[in-house]
């Protein structure tokens, strides 16, 4: 099991807490299952299409990318 943090608004982290209590529910395992079911969620595919390369845009070895920065 894999532990993440994201970064969401006060107002929606609220109304997410809000909603999980009505559910019986922790916020946690909302996320988790939102998650785990992503791939089948028909709006996921529509929010966020694939972005596989195109012929004309082949991937960029990894050796090719920048290295990450901490900004801490």
């Amino acid at each position: 099991m894999k532990n993440i943090t994201v970064a969401i608004s006060n107002q929606a982290y609220d109304d997410a807490r809000v909603w999980a209590a009505e559910h019986r529910t922790s916020l946690s395992k909302a996320v988790a299952f939102i998650l785990e079911n992503l791939p089948n969620i028909p709006m996921g595919s529509q929010a966020f299409p694939n972005r596989k390369p195109s012929a004309t845009q082949p991937a960029k070895p990894a050796t090719d990318r920048r290295p990450r920065t901490s900004n801490h």
